[in-house]
């Protein structure tokens, strides 16, 4: 995990460019001004009590338009502004007495920082790619698959701002690739199976115990009555527009191994949510199936 740790900041300032939707268009930027040539260049207008906080100023507004506030303090940013961020032109008003500069900045040379860090999250989707196709445990894969699905998502919004800053920039979204992991992913899900166990003594006494769901890596704890049971699922993931789905067809047996009982379970959630997260939903509602198996002791029919 590592690896996920490091690629971090490049997923927080993926959320926040998302977030932020298109580059910001304040008063002080110089929208198509007569004789600059905005296809090509950034520009923005700074201003201060002096020519050196005018320039300041220009160089932090001409980063925002490339990446939001805090990102712009970042290193890669700063670098781009000191090394290639120049002044177009200075004037002062005397009569307010403030000083006046408009700053200008390359548009390829504006994208640098944002191409490096595709370039960080494209190595990160391929090394979380490879681990899943060496580790032999499902849950293991499962989870090198959803974090090269999400810096495979990062580095869509990134390729995104790229096409905003630099609109002629020759990049592909990677939507194929993401369609891809997803298929992986639900095809590594497709009749995986989990435990449920209930922790108790062998005589089921009602004390209340704790019904324990493992669902991927999900772990979840749930009131139940105390009986040992053990719940074997086949699950199942459908993903359509909209929403993720998985379903499951459990079967419940007792400490000796007999059936008690088998029901069918699924659980929806918006396209949004990871497996992780709908797998520990489907654990939970399990839990609250057994505990209902439970009370009634081991009979009738749950569906």
């Amino acid at each position: 995990m590592r690896l996920f740790k490091a690629l971090t900041p490049l997923i927080l300032l993926c959320c926040a460019l998302a977030a932020c939707g298109g580059p910001d268009k304040p008063a002080w930027l110089v929208n198509d001004p007569e004789g600059y040539d905005t296809k090509s260049y950034v520009f923005a207008r700074g201003a201060g009590d002096s020519q050196l906080e005018a320039e300041k100023q220009a160089r932090l507004f001409i980063l925002q338009q490339i990446a939001p506030a805090y990102f712009a303090s970042q290193e890669p940013f700063v670098l781009l502004a000191e090394k290639n961020i120049t002044t177009l032109d200075y004037w002062k008003d005397e009569k307010e007495g403030q000083h006046h500069v408009i700053a200008t900045l390359d548009r390829r040379e504006a994208v640098v920082p944002l191409w490096k860090a595709v370039q960080e999250l494209e190595e990160g989707v391929d090394f979380a790619l490879d681990q899943a196709q060496e580790e032999p445990s499902r849950a293991e894969q499962m989870q090198r698959l959803e974090l090269a699905s999400e810096l495979q998502r990062a580095r869509s919004v990134l390729a995104e701002r790229i096409k905003v800053v630099q609109p002629d920039a020759s990049i592909d979204a990677g939507a194929a690739l993401l369609a891809e992991i997803e298929h992986r992913m639900s095809a590594l899900l497709r009749g995986m199976t989990f435990n449920v166990e209930v922790q108790g003594d062998t005589e089921g006494v009602t004390r209340g115990g704790l019904v324990r769901t493992m669902a991927g890596r999900g772990l979840e704890l749930a009131p139940a009555f105390d009986r040992d049971l053990l719940v074997q699922a086949q699950v199942e993931l459908d993903q359509s527009p909209g929403r993720m789905e998985a379903s499951a067809l459990l079967k419940a047996f007792d400490d000796q191994g007999r059936l008690l009982e088998s029901f069918d379970l699924s659980v929806q959630e918006t396209e949004a949510v990871s497996t992780e997260m709908i797998l520990e939903s489907l654990g939970r509602t399990a839990a609250d199936r057994l505990i209902v198996l439970l009370q009634r002791g081991g009979e009738g029919d749950i569906k």
